[in-house]
């Protein structure tokens, strides 16, 4: 019996026999589909390369053309703020100049109307400055100015027709602010008419022409009603605007001025308000203004300040302050004038 570590010829033969067999049969029909396959795998291999580096040029080109197109979308976007920005400055700037060449139109009209009847209104008054001049004359005369008791009692009663006269156009404009007052209250309006009275009393303050055009008697009162539609028609709310017409129809216009202070005082009346006007040698700060509204209202009735300010130098120092027909005086310019008394005193 032989080892099986003990080569045989017969054995050696036919596996040799069998081996080129089995490679007949591999190379025949396994070889070439097993070299086909790995023809195809590195093929497929290397068609997946090809396509990675494409993928990854068209992501570098997308990537490109993405921060080309965010540039162009910031430049852009720049340049939609500027031509908007530019837009709404030139819209505003037409606005403003618009409405200043409404205004300065308004006013040139009114200056033109009133120069239009100076010629007349100078004939005129030099009419009526004669003919008061005869009639004071007149009077004069027949009570024997050379009797100091007749001329004495003459002049009391020229005062007492001057207080008549002022007294008059007080209660006149009383009666129509309260009319006004009444129905703002009524129709929920308070504040906004308030709002109006200070506006038209502003505006009559700021402008010389305008008072003088609303106390002319040579203007005609349908021009006087034009000159105050065109100023206040989108400015103040309808009720105002009817009351305008309404006192312009009266002949009253001359009376906007004492009507418009009346509403405010009913005004300040009617919510407990005090108008208190504070006078300092130097600007002050809101702090400072409190404060004095506070002291105001801890230290006297008052209940509502509504303050206004101005700037005096002569008072060196301290405060003024007005209110309710009273003063109390704590600048240092008092105090100086008081210690200056009493040294010479």
């Amino acid at each position: 019996m032989q080892s099986i570590l003990t080569p045989d010829i017969g054995l050696i033969f036919w596996m040799a026999v069998a081996f080129v067999i089995l490679l007949i049969i591999l190379r025949k029909y396994a070889w070439n589909p097993i070299l086909n396959a790995l023809h195809n795998r590195e093929k497929t291999i290397e068609d997946a390369l090809s396509a990675a580096d494409e993928a990854k040029k068209e992501m570098e080109q997308l990537k490109a053309d993405n921060d080309k197109l965010i540039k162009e979308a910031k430049e852009e976007r720049g340049r939609i703020l500027a031509e908007a920005k530019e837009t709404r400055e030139k819209i505003i700037n037409e606005a403003h100049e618009k409405a200043k060449a409404d205004a300065d139109k308004i006013m040139q009209d009114a200056r033109a109307e009133i120069e239009n009847q100076k010629a007349e209104a100078r004939t005129e008054m030099k009419n009526q400055a004669a003919k008061l001049a005869i009639e004071v004359s007149e009077k004069i005369l027949r009570r024997e100015l050379s009797d100091s008791e007749s001329q004495e009692k003459y002049v009391n009663e020229l005062v007492e027709n001057r207080e008549s006269l002022t007294m008059s156009a007080q209660r006149l404009a009383i009666r129509y602010a309260q009319s006004l007052h009444d129905l703002a209250l009524e129709k929920g309006k308070h504040d906004t008419i308030h709002g109006d009275m200070k506006l038209l009393l502003q505006t009559t303050n700021e402008s010389r022409e305008l008072s003088l055009m609303l106390k002319s008697p040579i203007v005609r009162i349908d021009k006087k009603a034009r000159v105050l539609h065109q100023i206040f028609d989108d400015k103040v709310d309808d009720i105002t605007i009817k009351f305008i017409d309404i006192i312009i129809n009266k002949g009253r216009e001359d009376h906007f001025v004492n009507i418009a202070k009346s509403f405010i005082d009913l005004y300040n009346q009617h919510n407990k308000i005090t108008p208190v006007k504070v006078t300092t040698a130097v600007e002050v700060n809101d702090d400072t203004h409190q404060r004095i509204e506070q002291a105001l209202i801890n230290q006297t009735y008052i209940e509502r300040v509504e303050m206004s300010t101005q700037v005096k130098e002569d008072i060196i120092g301290g405060f003024v302050l007005h209110f309710d027909d009273k003063l109390y005086d704590a600048s240092i310019a008092h105090k100086l004038n008081e210690v200056k008394k009493e040294l010479t005193n």
